[in-house]
């Protein structure tokens, strides 16, 4: 089990902490910042190794992107 605190940065407003499975729920794209202890700075969600695995295995329902934004 993951037992990292992750922190959210969305635009301007920082949010946390969040657990790993808390964290899945308020990810809407692989755009999104976060940070955990052992992370230099800030990163994008899609970068990091556990997200990507997320996004692979369940597209439809984790790192949502709106229907707009496939249309670019």
């Amino acid at each position: 089990m993951d037992e990292k605190i992750y922190i959210l940065k969305k635009r301007t407003r920082i949010k946390g902490p969040y657990t790993f499975e808390a964290l899945q729920e308020k990810l809407h794209s692989g755009n999104e910042l976060i940070w955990y202890k052992g992370l230099a700075d800030w990163t994008k969600v899609s970068l990091i190794d556990s997200f990507k695995d997320l996004a692979k295995s369940n597209p439809s329902t984790k790192l949502k992107v709106p229907f707009w934004k496939q249309l670019i």
